[in-house]
């Protein structure tokens, strides 16, 4: 008992302090502690400003906090007997703005700006920022941004905007002067928050603006990041403290976050017992795309797939591209190897399956891979001539709003039929037109 008591007396209490601004706070941030040869003593993600990491020996450690960017700061501590150290993390980032911050914390592949430059407004773009909601087959602009921000600069240093979406099929438009748009599916339900800013850089850009955009849900959105590093057990030790089976239990009070929970499930191959979840995902969420895609892949993500499972999961992709773009680009990704798995299925016999593999063909040219949320950015803009596009206005007759988006003009109508002919198909495209 002696020498218990003596061995607890040597050990050394740590605690930390997470100094940001308000908003960085709550983004989880991954606390670990390690020894000389990055064994690892203690991990957690935490949201709050102090935490304790329990007691340790005396001796030499590092001290990690790791962001979901993926930024990571280190340090070396040395623990004394019988004591209680504190450490102190400033996580705020002198070369931004608080309100930029957020971007920062959360989002990787994005370029700081350079804090030595000093002329971020002398060369501002001057840029048409809009959301755009199509319900029923009609498009209609919402005004919490264009009648607030219809045209404003945007410098390196950027600017943030807040949207609340609705549960309908929108997307987010960037369109620069003299410059072709950017358009980002925005998920339903949502508080979300966007940063636009101009980029400048020695190398070929894609496009001068960039856009960063995040729901307000950081536990989720910190799962997304490390799924999308392919860090899934670091996600695992994430989601100890709100299962993925509970997100997608709770799928009718948030549904993105619910597919951000399948999309978790299904890449670990830990979905086997939540197939009628995803089921449900796929059939209740007429504006989230991301179900059928989830729910398809998971029924052909065995070795030898019954034929009763091929045709179901053909059946679920076209529902899916009839809903539009998925709104996470992870599953685009899996809609379009899914498509291209049934156009091997089916071969060339398939006038549906193989039109829609066109199309997402189409999209894949124009797909940013590098963000979360489906984003487009065309390589040139649309003609007449093209099969696919044609400009559409938005407002019939209005002059004020003269600018266009995109819409498909082809149609793909969801069928329980196995025998499509093309001549059948060729006359459902002349008859329908759809969006996104």
């Amino acid at each position: 008992m002696v020498q218990r008591n003596l061995e607890r007396e040597r050990k050394c209490i740590v605690v930390i302090s997470l100094q940001s601004h308000l908003e960085g706070i709550s983004i989880p941030k991954l606390v670990q502690l390690l020894t000389p040869k990055r064994s690892i003593l203690y991990q957690e993600w935490v949201t709050g400003i102090n935490q304790e990491l329990g007691s340790y020996y005396p001796g030499i450690y590092l001290l990690r906090i790791t962001l979901p960017s993926g930024i990571s700061k280190d340090r070396v501590i040395k623990l004394e007997s019988n004591k209680t150290v504190k450490f102190d993390f400033d996580l705020r980032l002198n070369d931004v703005s608080a309100d930029l911050e957020w971007a920062y914390y959360a989002k990787p592949n994005i370029n700081r700006p350079n804090p030595d430059r000093k002329d971020f407004k002398d060369n501002p773009l001057f840029t048409e920022i809009r959301v755009l909601t199509n319900q029923n087959g009609t498009w209609r602009i919402e005004e919490t941004l264009s009648d607030r921000y219809l045209s404003v600069p945007i410098d390196e240093l950027g600017r943030v905007f807040k949207v609340k979406t609705n549960s309908f099929y929108q997307m987010l438009e960037i369109r620069p002067v003299e410059q072709l748009p950017i358009y980002v599916r925005l998920p339903p339900n949502n508080r979300i928050k966007i940063l636009i800013r101009a980029q400048v850089s020695s190398q070929p850009l894609r496009h001068p603006i960039e856009v960063v955009v995040s729901t307000e849900n950081w536990k989720m959105e910190t799962v997304l990041q490390v799924i999308k590093k392919g860090a899934l057990k670091l996600a695992e030790d994430f989601l100890e403290q709100q299962s993925a089976e509970n997100l997608l239990r709770e799928k009718y009070v948030d549904a993105t976050a619910a597919a951000i929970g399948a999309y978790y499930l299904y890449l670990t191959g830990t979905y086997k017992k939540n197939v009628e979840w995803f089921k449900n995902l796929a059939n209740d969420f007429p504006y989230l795309p991301d179900g059928p895609v989830i729910y398809a892949s998971q029924l052909i993500n065995k070795e030898n797939p019954s034929k009763a499972s091929i045709n179901l999961c053909r059946q679920y992709l076209l529902l899916a591209v009839e809903r539009g773009l998925p709104v996470y680009t992870i599953g685009f990704k899996m809609l379009r190897e899914g498509l291209i798995k049934m156009s091997g299925y089916f071969d060339s016999q398939d006038f549906k399956v193989n039109r829609a593999l066109r199309m997402t063909d189409h999209y894949h040219r124009m797909i940013d891979y590098t963000k979360d949320l489906t984003t487009l950015i065309p390589v040139t803009a649309p003609s007449s001539n093209d099969q696919l596009y044609e400009l559409y206005s938005v407002v019939p007759g209005g002059a004020g709003n003269s600018d266009y988006i995109w819409t498909s003009t082809a149609d793909f109508v969801f069928s329980d039929s196995k025998d499509d002919t093309e001549e059948e198909a060729v006359h459902e495209e002349e008859q329908c037109e759809t969006i996104f």
